[in-house]
Parts: C-alpha cells; sequence; structure tokens
C-alpha cells in the first residue's frame, strides 16, 4: 500500500476530506493535522471549505465519533488552537445541528476546550444549559462548568448556573458528579475556599 503521506495533494474538499480520513485510519494523521492547522490560521481558502465538510459530515453520520475518533477530535481541536469567532461558530453550530446522540466523552472534550475561544457567548450557552434537548443541555453545563473552571464566569452568572444545576436531572448523559462538583465549587469559591483542586475539576470536566 502507498505511504499516504506522498500521495498527491488533494485539490477538492471531499479530496481533502478522503485524504484526512486515509491518514487517520494509517495512523499518520499528525503532520496532515498540523499542516491542516497551519493552512487554517493563514485562512486558506480550501482549508476552511475542507473544515466545514468535515463538520457537516460528522453532523449528517457520514463521519461518526465511532469510526473517526482521531480525525473528528483533532478537527476540534485545530478549532480550539485558531480560537477565532469563525472557529466558535463552526463548533457551535455543529452541536445545534445535532439530531443524533454523540459519546459523552465526544461532548466533554467540545465543552473542556470552550475556554479557549476568545468570542464565547454565554447567554447562548445559558440557553442550551437550560433547554429540553438533553444532548444540548448536557453541552451547555459541562461547557459553563468548564469557564467556571478558567474563573471566565461573572458572580451573577455563576449564580445563573447554580439556579440551572438546582435539581438538574439528565436522563441521556449522566452529570450529577459533575453538577454536584460544580455546585459545591462556586458556593466554596464564594467564601473564599475551595476544597476541590483544579487537576479534580478537571478530570469530570476536560
Amino acid at each position: 500500500m502507498s505511504d499516504i503521506l506522498t500521495e498527491k495533494a488533494p485539490s477538492t474538499p471531499n479530496e481533502y476530506v478522503e485524504y484526512l480520513k486515509k491518514a487517520a485510519d494509517a495512523g499518520k494523521l499528525r503532520r496532515p493535522m498540523v499542516e491542516l492547522l497551519k493552512k487554517a490560521k493563514s485562512g486558506d481558502k480550501l482549508v476552511w471549505s475542507v473544515i466545514y465538510q468535515l463538520m457537516r459530515d460528522a453532523d449528517s453520520g457520514r463521519i461518526s465519533w465511532a469510526l473517526h475518533n482521531d480525525l473528528l477530535s483533532g478537527i476540534i481541536f485545530l478549532l480550539s488552537e485558531v480560537g477565532d469567532n469563525q472557529s466558535y461558530r463552526i463548533l457551535i453550530s455543529y452541536i445545534k445541528a445535532l439530531h443524533r446522540e454523540i459519546p459523552i466523552g465526544a461532548l466533554e472534550l467540545i465543552s473542556g476546550l470552550v475556554p479557549a475561544f476568545s468570542n464565547v457567548d454565554i447567554g447562548e450557552l445559558f440557553e442550551m444549559a437550560s433547554g429540553t434537548n438533553e444532548l444540548k443541555s448536557a453541552f451547555g453545563i459541562m461547557a459553563i462548568s468548564s469557564l467556571v473552571i478558567e474563573n471566565k464566569l461573572s458572580a451573577k452568572e455563576q449564580e445563573k448556573l447554580l439556579k440551572i444545576l438546582d435539581g438538574y436531572k439528565n436522563f441521556k448523559y449522566y452529570l450529577n458528579d459533575q453538577v454536584d462538583l460544580i455546585r459545591t465549587h462556586i458556593e466554596e469559591m464564594k467564601s473564599g475556599d475551595s476544597a476541590f483542586s483544579s487537576s479534580e475539576l478537571d478530570s469530570l470536566f476536560v
């Protein structure tokens, strides 16, 4: 079998997606992803078309977390490394458009990277957290909790989160431990002393 990294460079979004899938299957995704990140940061139009195509394929199920975890994780990390508003909107639009469940590990990965973005719409996250869709609600809770851990929520926003967490239940995604821990963390921050280390919090939310 030919080396995927020596093949002709892809020239269309679909070719690029197939190239990345082959690289992931061959365990050789790192170098292509590094190149993809460099080009994304420089505003390469083809690369951004590839990113949009990948996220559309993830939404439709043509690319799945079960079969393409390394590729999807790589794209999510790439978006967080770019960290601008365009990247954030791609990520949030993906979550908001989902009509099928994804693994809780994927939600933890995505929500844990939310603090890396420069233009987080906290109101939008609260809307998702308090909504009736259990996937989006779980994401909202975990994303806002990640912002709490990074000390990026105001006192008023922390109180708003506590109200949502009061009696919170999610029957598709088990969040009881995370909810209890973040509630305790906020209450103890008010008194100036949290009993939990950042590593303990990270283990549940990142």
